[in-house]
C-alpha cells in the first residue's frame, strides 16, 4: 500500500514539475530530458506537443481558418468525411462540417492535394480527442505531416520497403518467411507508416504513442515500433505461414490494436534497444525518399557514392547500407560506439597493393563459384567468436571494390549470407574506393587513427587510376589479360577444382585477418583435401569457330555459371556475319531486352564502334559500317544458354569478357569461344545479360515441372 502511495505522489510531483517547466519555457532539451520515458498526462498533453512540435501561441493568434470549399477535388473530400462518419442521419451533419473545414485548410495549409489513400481522417480523429481549438488541430496536423508521415505514395513505398530493410537486418528468417509467402509488407504496415498507427491503435494508445514519437522528435521512430511489434508476433507469423496468406496480413494488420497505453512504455525501453543496435546511415542515405526532403542537419555534404546510393530505389538494396563515415567511427574509437562492425573485405584477387583494413576478415567471393561447400566451412569462423560460440551480437559490413562491374561476387556473398538467416548484416556505401579516398586524403578530417596496411601509393590503382589514355588503359588492360592467362597452366590432380591453387592463397588468404595467414595453417588446408596444383584452360581471344570443336577441354571441370539444363536449338534464324543490317530496324525490335553501344575488341586490340544487342534468346555484336551510321555486320550471334561466364577486371571494368560454351556428357562445361569488348555502360550489360538467362532458366524449369 505503501508502495502505490509513493508512487502516486511521485507521479503528482512529476506532473507538478512538468507544468511549471512548460510555464518557464524551458528549452527543448531540458523538456525532452523530463519527459522522457513518460507519458504525458491527458490535461497537459497540448501544451507539451505544441513545445515539441515548435507551434507558437503568437503564430495560433495570427491564423484564421478559410472557410471556402474550393479545393479542386472538393466533392471527393466531402464524400469521403460522409464515408467515414457515416451520413444516415442529421446528427452526423456537424461532424461531418467539422473534418471537411479541418482538411480543407490542412490542404491548403500544406499546398497539397486530398488523397483518401492516406487516411488522414484517423489522425485528424486522433488530434480531436485532445481539448484543441480548431487552428491548434489544423497547425499540429500540419507539423505532424511535415515532420513524420511520407509526403506521397511513392515515399509510403520507400517506407515499406526501409521497413524491409530493416526486419531483414534484424531478423532474416521472419523477413524470409515474407518474401517466401510473397506477403508484401506494404500490405499490414502501410497504414501503420501512413498514420502513426492511428489506423490501428485505440485512441488512448494512439496518443500514447505520439507521446514517444513527439519526445524523443525521431520520424524513424515509427519503423522500429512496426519492427518491435512484428518480431514480438514471430512465433505466430512462423506457425501461420502453413496456412493462407491472408490470415498471417489480418492477423498483423489487427496487431497494435491489442495496445494499450500501459503497454507503451514497456515498448519504448525495446524500441530503443533495437534502435541502438542498427546502422544510422539510412538517416542520410533514405531520408528524402521517405519524407519528400533531406533533414536540415544532414543535407551539407555528400559523396559521391552516397549521392549514387541516393538515387538507387530502395526495392533494389540488398540490405541495409553503412556509409564511410559510420565506419570509420566505429572502427576509430571501438570504446566508445554501442555499433562494433566485422568488416568483410570482399575485394577480388589482386587488391593488395591498394591496401588493406587493420582487422578487416578477408574473405575471396570465387570460392563460393568453385565450391560452396568449401565456401560455407571458410565461413563458418566470421560467425563465431574467439571462444567458438556464435556472435549474433556483431555486425559485419561487407565491403566489395566500389565499382558495381567488379561486385557482382560481393552481392553473391551477402545474399548468400542472407540466405543462411545470418543477422546484422550490411553493406560499405562506395566499396573500398570509398574507404581509400576518405584516409587516404581525410579531406574531412576526423581519421586520426585509421590507416591502410601494405597501401603502396605506386602501385594502388586508386591512387593512379586517372593517369593515361583510355586506348593505353584499354591496351595495357589487354596485355595484363594475356600474362595472367600464361600464367594459369599449370598441373592438375584430381582435387584441383575444388579450391583456388596453392600460391594463390599465399598471395589472398581465402578467410583471415588482413595479414597473410601463417604456412602451417596453408598446409593444414591442403593436406585436408589432398590439394596440388591445379590446371586451367584459358580460350585465346575470340575467332570465328565451330561450336563442336574436338579440341575443346572442360573450365575447371566445373558447370557453367549461368548454363541452363536444356538442350533446346536456336530459336533465332541464323544470320550470316557479312549479311548487312540496319541498327534501326534492331532498335525497334519487339523481342529487343537492350541495346549497348560498344567497340568490339579483336584478338590484337583493335577497337571497332559496335552495337551488343540482346534478344529474349540471343546475344548480338552488330559492327557499324564506317560509311553508313545505318549500317552494320553482324560479327557475333550467340544464344543466350551457351554464356559460361561474364568477367572484367578491376582496373578497366568497362572492358567485359564473354565466354562461351556447353555442357558435355559428363557434366563438365567446354568452353569454346571468347570476345571481349569496350562498353561504357558495363554494368548495365552485363545485368542485362544476367537477369535474361535467369529468366531464361525459370522458363526452362517452368517448361519441365509443367511436362
Amino acid at each position: 500500500m505503501r508502495n502505490n502511495d509513493e508512487k502516486e505522489e511521485h507521479a503528482f510531483l512529476w506532473v507538478t514539475a512538468l507544468e511549471s517547466a512548460l510555464d518557464e519555457e524551458i528549452s527543448l532539451e531540458e523538456l525532452r530530458k523530463l519527459c522522457s520515458g513518460r507519458l504525458i498526462p491527458e490535461k497537459l498533453r497540448l501544451r507539451v506537443w505544441k513545445r515539441l512540435l515548435g507551434i507558437s501561441n503568437q503564430h495560433l493568434e495570427s491564423l484564421r481558418l478559410d472557410e471556402e470549399f474550393n479545393l479542386p477535388d472538393q466533392e471527393a473530400l466531402r464524400d469521403n468525411c460522409k464515408e467515414y462518419l457515416g451520413n444516415d442521419n442529421g446528427e452526423n451533419l456537424p461532424l461531418i462540417y467539422k473534418f471537411e473545414l479541418l482538411l480543407t485548410n490542412i490542404c491548403k495549409s500544406n499546398k497539397c492535394i486530398y488523397d483518401p489513400k492516406k487516411k488522414w481522417h484517423s489522425v485528424l480523429e486522433t488530434l480531436m480527442g485532445i481539448d484543441a481549438s480548431n487552428a491548434e488541430i489544423v497547425e499540429t496536423f500540419s507539423c505532424i505531416y511535415d515532420l513524420y508521415l511520407p509526403k506521397h505514395l511513392d515515399g509510403l513505398k520507400a517506407c515499406n520497403n526501409f521497413f524491409r530493410l530493416l526486419l531483414l537486418y534484424h531478423d532474416p528468417e521472419l523477413c524470409s518467411v515474407f518474401d517466401n509467402n510473397k506477403i508484401d509488407i506494404g500490405q499490414f504496415c502501410a497504414d501503420w507508416f501512413l498514420t502513426l498507427f492511428a489506423t490501428s491503435c485505440s485512441l488512448e494508445a494512439t496518443q500514447s504513442l505520439w507521446d514517444m514519437c513527439f519526445i524523443i522528435g525521431d520520424p524513424y521512430l515509427a519503423f522500429f515500433i512496426a519492427l518491435v511489434l512484428v518480431v514480438n508476433m514471430r512465433d505466430q507469423v512462423l506457425e501461420i505461414q502453413r496456412e493462407e496468406p491472408e490470415k498471417t496480413i489480418e492477423s498483423l494488420v489487427s496487431m497494435p490494436g491489442q495496445l494499450e497505453s500501459s503497454d507503451v512504455l514497456d515498448l519504448y525501453s525495446l524500441v530503443i534497444f533495437y534502435e541502438v543496435i542498427t546502422p544510422q546511415s539510412f538517416r542520410k542515405l533514405f531520408h528524402e525518399k521517405m519524407f519528400g526532403e533531406s533533414e536540415a542537419s544532414l543535407e551539407q555534404h555528400f559523396t559521391a557514392a552516397e549521392l549514387d546510393t541516393k538515387h538507387i530505389p530502395l526495392s533494389q538494396s540488398l540490405c541495409l547500407p553503412v556509409t564511410v563515415s559510420e565506419l570509420v567511427d566505429s572502427l576509430q574509437n571501438p570504446d566508445e560506439t554501442k555499433l562494433k562492425f566485422k568488416l568483410i573485405d570482399c575485394r577480388p584477387y589482386g587488391s593488395t597493393s591498394s591496401g588493406h583494413v587493420p582487422g578487416a576478415v578477408i574473405l575471396d567471393c570465387n570460392v563460393l563459384l568453385q565450391d560452396p561447400t568449401v565456401f560455407n566451412t571458410l565461413t563458418e569462423t566470421i560467425f563465431k567468436s574467439p571462444d567458438d560460440k556464435e556472435a549474433p551480437s556483431e555486425h559485419y559490413c561487407f565491403m566489395g571494390t566500389g565499382r558495381h562491374a567488379d561486385d557482382g561476387e560481393l552481392n553473391m556473398a551477402i545474399s548468400y549470407f542472407l540466405q543462411r538467416k545470418k543477422q546484422h548484416v550490411s553493406v560499405l556505401v562506395g566499396g573500398f574506393s570509398a574507404l581509400h579516398d576518405a584516409i587516404i586524403h581525410n579531406e574531412e578530417g576526423n581519421i586520426s587513427t585509421l590507416t591502410l596496411t601494405g597501401h603502396d601509393a605506386q602501385r594502388c590503382h586508386y591512387c593512379t587510376s586517372s593517369n593515361g589514355t583510355l586506348a593505353d588503359e584499354i591496351s595495357e588492360a589487354l596485355d595484363l589479360q594475356k600474362k595472367e592467362e600464361e600464367k594459369k597452366s599449370r598441373p592438375t590432380s584430381f582435387f584441383g577444382s575444388f579450391l583456388p591453387s596453392r600460391s594463390l592463397l599465399f598471395q589472398k588468404p581465402l578467410l583471415g585477418p588482413a595479414n597473410l595467414p601463417s604456412t602451417n595453417l596453408i598446409d593444414k588446408i591442403f593436406s585436408y583435401v589432398g590439394l596440388e596444383e591445379e590446371k586451367e584452360t584459358v580460350p585465346k581471344v575470340r575467332k570465328p569457330r565451330s561450336n563442336n570443336r574436338k579440341d575443346a577441354k572442360p573450365y575447371r571441370n566445373m558447370p557453367g555459371v549461368f548454363s541452363l539444363n536444356d538442350d533446346e536449338s536456336e530459336s533465332e534464324d541464323e544470320l550470316k556475319n557479312d549479311s548487312s543490317q540496319f541498327i534501326s530496324e534492331w532498335l525497334r525490335r519487339m523481342d529487343l531486352i537492350g541495346s549497348f553501344e560498344c567497340d568490339e575488341i579483336d584478338e590484337k586490340g583493335r577497337q571497332f564502334p559496335s552495337f551488343l544487342m540482346i534478344t529474349k534468346t540471343h546475344l548480338f555484336c552488330l559492327r557499324k559500317c564506317p560509311t553508313d551510321k545505318d549500317s552494320a555486320t553482324i560479327t557475333l550471334q550467340k544464344d543466350l544458354k551457351s554464356v559460361f561466364k561474364i568477367t572484367s577486371k578491376k582496373r578497366h571494368p568497362e572492358i567485359l569478357t564473354f565466354k562461351f560454351g556447353k555442357a558435355n556428357s559428363e557434366g563438365s562445361y567446354v568452353v569454346d569461344d571468347c570476345s571481349r569488348f569496350y562498353v561504357p555502360n558495363a554494368g548495365d550489360a552485363s545485368k542485362a545479360v544476367k537477369m535474361q538467362i535467369i529468366s531464361l532458366n525459370a522458363e526452362a524449369k517452368q517448361d519441365g515441372q509443367s511436362d
